[in-house]
């Protein structure tokens, strides 16, 4: 069985903490809720994923 948690339970963590304490923890995976990142779903870009603090980047060099 594989683990994860959602980045909404680190209210005002910065991406790059989250995923070190979840990796440190044991979870294997991190679901990112939209409206952690800019006030209206829709309103999340491709460009914003790749580049809001590479995002992807620090979760997959964690091993999510």
């Amino acid at each position: 069985m594989r683990l994860g948690i959602c980045n909404e339970l680190f209210v005002n963590w910065s991406w790059n903490t989250v995923c070190d304490f979840a990796a440190a923890v044991g979870y294997q995976g991190i679901e990112v809720a939209p409206l952690t990142l800019a006030d209206r779903t829709e309103s999340v870009t491709a460009e914003q994923w790749a580049s809001r603090g590479g995002v992807r980047r620090m979760a997959v060099g964690r091993g999510f």
